[in-house]
């Protein structure tokens, strides 16, 4: 099961070029931008370079297919939907399918896709890269013929990000940054990305310095009014189905904890939305997932908002997932005993429920809630868990006492009909629904409803304390 874990903290590196801002794509919603050319660009020779962090992994050849760009003729990039490979498909069944996988839904994977039709070499004409390394390993292995015209950059033929432009069905799920289209040039990965030198196995972003061609253009999604901007100065892409609260800060250069949708304890899978931070369950039975980012020291935050009642909010340890046994990496299994793990959660029937390595039980009752915002506060300084009902702490401030020795996750667990969303900070929203004050950490990281640190209030077992959004960069300071 991918998590980051203590000392896994790439995305926190010193990059010398800061990603900003990501673009969420909510499968669900289908969501995607779209450009179609004036005249004709150069048909044989391009560059589609991105980063991209998985959501949901779907299944299928079909409808569960993920596609991340393409054009009406059925030129496409995407992650098939039957193995989670990667895959170049152009009209007329030509494809490129790796043996890598792309399962790894806490990670950025940075793409280039380099296309010169024009080599008389086959394997010279379609050049992929993983994270700066040329792939080499396909299970589908038939390329382009020489000197064949494609369908991006063609006039009067429509591109789209984020979906299948020949089947509306083939939606991407999870978020995108930093996506070129360059025209007239097949470029090396080298032309977007570096290998860090302290750190030569670790790939970063850089910024792009070159000609775009005709019909290139460069998202960065910087602009929540208009995320379909060529930041190139080019003609914008036209939005569908995205929103304002669809920017996101989660980025290659500052990873953000989401849920992971490889963690299922329950027989019954839930449904994964909003880039993995939106967790829906039927109220046939319960359904849960811990978060992608392990924390054993610092002071982190984050919020949660519910449908109505039976769910439980906190946090789980690594003996929690320790005891899914081999349900762990699975889709589905059957349900740990809870007293085979440590957790710390507060139900909203009132009662904080925890497990040590000791004993089991109730830390304390305190208020009943269904939709407000619940905030928890974990501080792994000093062992204590707090919980807040719409920014009123409960329990008077006073901490619940976790076990000492643990790797601890943030987790959402659901019973009641609909979903259930958490906020760590990256969107600032509740699934598609923006916060309404944007609050951020002190170190200007997450945009929360409610303030972290509480204005600076000694609201923690009568002291203040200091907490932060669950992000790579703050976590390379205090984790």
């Amino acid at each position: 099961m991918p998590l980051i874990l203590p000392g896994n903290v790439f995305s926190s590196l010193p990059t010398g070029y800061d990603v900003d801002n990501s673009c969420r794509f909510n499968r669900a919603d289908s969501p995607y931008m779209h450009i179609t050319p004036g005249g004709d660009g150069d048909l044989r020779k391009f560059t589609v370079s991105f980063w991209c962090k998985r959501g949901t992994l779907t299944t299928g050849s079909g409808t569960g297919r993920q596609v991340i760009f393409s054009t009406a003729t059925n030129d496409a990039i995407s992650f098939d939907g039957s193995n989670d490979t990667f895959v170049f498909l152009e009209d007329g069944g030509n494809a490129l399918v790796t043996n890598r996988v792309f399962r790894d839904c806490s990670a950025w994977y940075h793409i280039v896709v380099a296309v010169d039709t024009e080599q008389g070499v086959a394997a010279n004409r379609i050049k992929l890269y993983v994270n700066g390394v040329l792939e080499t390993s396909f299970s589908t292995t038939c390329q382009t013929s020489q000197n064949a015209d494609m369908g991006f950059g063609k006039g009067s033929e429509m591109m789209s990000v984020g979906r299948s432009e020949y089947d509306d069905n083939r939606h991407f799920d999870g978020y995108l940054a930093e996506f070129y289209y360059i025209n007239n040039s097949q470029l090396a990965a080298s032309d977007f990305g570096e290998f860090d030198e302290d750190s030569p196995t670790i790939w970063k972003p850089k910024a792009f310095s070159g000609s775009f061609g005709t019909n290139g253009f460069y998202l960065d999604f910087e602009d929540s009014s208009n995320l379909g901007n060529d930041a190139n100065g080019g003609t914008d892409l036209t939005e569908v189905n995205l929103a304002a609260a669809d920017q996101a800060t989660d980025t290659p250069t500052n990873n953000f904890c989401t849920l992971n949708p490889l963690h299922i304890a329950t027989s019954s899978p839930p449904t994964f939305s909003e880039g993995n931070l939106g967790l829906t369950s039927d109220g046939s039975n319960w359904r849960d997932s811990c978060g992608t980012i392990g924390l054993t020291n610092g002071r982190w935050y984050f919020e949660t908002k519910a449908p109505g009642n039976t769910v439980q909010i906190g946090v789980c340890s690594q003996s929690w997932l320790n005891a899914q046994g081999a349900n762990v990496g699975a889709r589905e299994g059957a349900q740990a005993t809870p007293n085979e793990a440590v957790y710390g959660w507060y139900g909203n029937n009132g009662t904080v429920y925890y497990r040590t390595s000791a004993a089991q039980g109730t830390a304390f009752s305190g208020n009943t809630w269904s939709t407000e915002v619940i905030s928890v506060y974990l501080d792994l300084e000093d062992n204590l868990i707090y919980f807040a009902k719409d920014n009123t702490m409960e329990n008077s401030g006073t901490g619940y006492a976790l076990a000492t020795g643990e790797i601890y996750f943030p987790m959402v667990v659901g019973y009641v009909s609909g979903t259930t969303y958490i906020n760590l900070g990256s969107t600032g929203a509740f699934g598609g629904t923006a916060v309404s004050s944007a609050v951020a950490d002190d170190n200007g990281y997450g945009a929360f409803e409610f303030d972290p640190s509480r204005g600076g209030a000694s609201d923690f077992n009568s002291s203040a304390k200091k907490f932060y959004a669950i992000c790579t960069k703050n976590l390379a300071e205090y984790g």
